[in-house]
């Protein structure tokens, strides 16, 4: 967001940097959101007073720009020095110190209540002593910390109103008591009843028999078809039986 610029501003002095990065912002940008982005990222480089982090240096504003002017970082960003390397990769020692001093600014930002979140190689630069400088603010946010004092605990609910039917409030009072007592003994383990031995084998005829008797239905229509139907053994035998003797007939062996 912006255009940045590198400003000389006469010989060096003892008081100012003889360098700085000078961000300027049109208010005419057709963005959403623009013009908030810009003025609170002023607003946290106000806050901010770390080795590892930028300081505000000084704002001005027109009626088409605004303007803010941060320290001048000569060493870059991580990325350009990421691909300056031969293999574009960083020693682990270089990824320690890194690290270590990109977590000390992010820590910082915390103590102050700021979340930063745009931490990419492009938004770490590099001073001309070789140490980590993190920029870009616009798309930080406040950090809400959660209230842990007894001060801070829910206010008791609203007396029940004596509005309708006594029922009710007799209903409510009870209620309110069961949940009291309820809260006031401590939980117990809750473990569900076995059943018996003769319960777990009425629970699996039950199964097997079914509520409707389906497979008493079944089991007997099975035991009448088996009665109707003759064995294939007896068929067998009974064919053989008839063909020995039409053959005797035929030869004129039987009477």
């Amino acid at each position: 967001m912006g255009t940045v610029f590198l400003v000389a501003d006469g010989p060096p002095a003892a008081s100012r940097p003889d360098r700085y990065a000078l961000k300027a912002f049109d208010k005419r940008s057709a963005k959403p959101d623009a013009d908030r982005r810009a003025r609170w990222e002023i607003n946290v480089l106000s806050r901010l007073a770390h080795p590892h982090l930028p300081s505000l240096l000084g704002f001005t504003e027109t009626d088409d720009l605004l303007a803010w002017a941060v320290p001048y970082c000569s060493g870059g960003d991580l990325n350009e020095l990421r691909y300056s390397l031969p293999d574009r990769i960083f020693s682990p020692a270089a990824i320690r110190f890194y690290i270590a001093e990109i977590v000390s600014a992010i820590a910082e930002l915390h103590a102050a209540g700021v979340v930063y979140r745009d931490l990419k190689p492009e938004n770490v630069l590099l001073r001309a002593d070789g140490h980590v400088i993190l920029t870009d603010f616009d798309l930080s946010r406040l950090l809400h910390h959660r209230p842990t004092s007894a001060s801070s605990s829910p206010s008791p609910p609203p007396p029940p109103s004596h509005r309708g039917h006594n029922r009710r409030a007799r209903v409510a009072a009870r209620s309110d008591s069961l949940v009291g007592q309820a809260k006031s003994r401590p939980p117990q383990p809750w473990s569900a009843p076995s059943p018996s031995p003769r319960q777990q084998l009425q629970n699996l005829v039950r199964y097997l028999m079914g509520s409707d008797g389906a497979l008493a239905k079944k089991t007997k229509s099975a035991r009448a078809l088996g009665a109707r139907r003759p064995r294939r053994g007896r068929r067998g035998s009974r064919t053989l039986v008839t063909r020995f003797r039409s053959r005797r007939l035929k030869n004129g062996l039987l009477d």
